[in-house]
């Protein structure tokens, strides 16, 4: 859906909030009007909303629990968004995908609720059921004759993948998807953090999301080391786009989740043995207000 809604506009007129998911931020062009969060993960609350320099037709906004961190935005930030959007026209699209794994994302209003009639929400049941399927589910704006058109012309769900969520969902097996998922996720951040922690690694423990991120200067090259040794990690700047401006905190971003019981023990063990030899220049000792 997102390719579909990104694909309606030129390149040129396709904007973001900074940073933003890989698949966006690789579809945005060299001089795409973004605009970047201006305060390092993960105090984003305390973020403000500029206006990128350009307008653009269609917005990506990704509020919380945000990749690539995990951290999520305030209530004025978005409505600051939904006030931009009205004002020019534009048409947000909302992807939402984390809503509701924590017990306080009430205290966040979506921006459909903010702008209605110029809102496309993206939302999903996987992360919230702890559901190993991928699926989700689009709201359209009613009385958008924009939005009337590219839904006309949307990609639709296969009819498979919502038979097996009803059934899910008719049941109490999505009460014990989410407690299992819930108690691996919990485990593995242990784990993960005390190997760290005994390395004097610092590190960002999100609030939400399947992964750590290690606060590094050199972001790029330890994704590099690591890969050799089959460890995979994702670097800040794959989520922005090339002419944007890189974060001013790098980090590389480790995953729990998409590992095999059975792979777990030697994943971390290998971890700790390519990391602890790495000099000093590799780490970022700079204050994390949250850790």
């Amino acid at each position: 859906m997102l390719d579909h809604l990104l694909g309606s506009v030129p390149r040129t007129q396709r904007g973001a909030v900074l940073p933003t998911y890989q698949r966006v931020a690789g579809a945005l062009p060299d001089g795409a009007p973004v605009t970047s969060i201006d305060v390092a993960a993960p105090d984003w609350s305390r973020a403000h909303f500029t206006p990128p320099t350009h307008e653009p037709r269609l917005l990506v906004v990704n509020a919380l629990h945000s990749n690539p961190l995990a951290s999520s935005l305030s209530p004025g930030f978005l409505t600051d968004v939904a006030g931009y959007a009205q004002s020019t026209g534009l048409l947000l699209v909302e992807d939402d995908p984390f809503r509701g794994i924590s017990p306080r994302d009430d205290r966040w209003p979506t921006l459909l609720s903010l702008h209605p009639r110029g809102t496309v929400y993206l939302g999903s049941w996987t992360k919230v059921l702890g559901w190993p399927a991928k699926i989700g589910f689009v709201g359209w704006p009613r009385g958008c004759h924009g939005a009337e058109k590219l839904r006309a012309a949307a990609p639709t769900a296969e009819a498979s993948a919502l038979v097996d969520l009803a059934a899910v969902l008719a049941t109490d097996r999505a009460v014990g998807i989410r407690r299992r998922r819930d108690a691996l996720l919990t485990s593995r951040r242990a784990a993960l953090a005390a190997i760290l922690r005994r390395l004097d690694w610092p590190f960002v423990q999100p609030s939400g999301g399947a992964h750590l991120a290690l606060l590094t200067r050199q972001d790029v090259r330890l994704r590099d080391i690591l890969a050799a040794e089959r460890i995979g990690g994702l670097d800040a700047v794959q989520f922005y786009p090339r002419s944007a401006p890189r974060p001013s905190r790098p980090f590389l971003r480790l995953g729990l989740s998409n590992v095999t019981e059975q792979d777990w023990d030697d994943l971390m063990a290998a971890l700790e043995r390519v990391l602890a030899p790495l000099e000093a220049d590799f780490r970022d000792f700079g204050s994390v207000d949250d850790q």
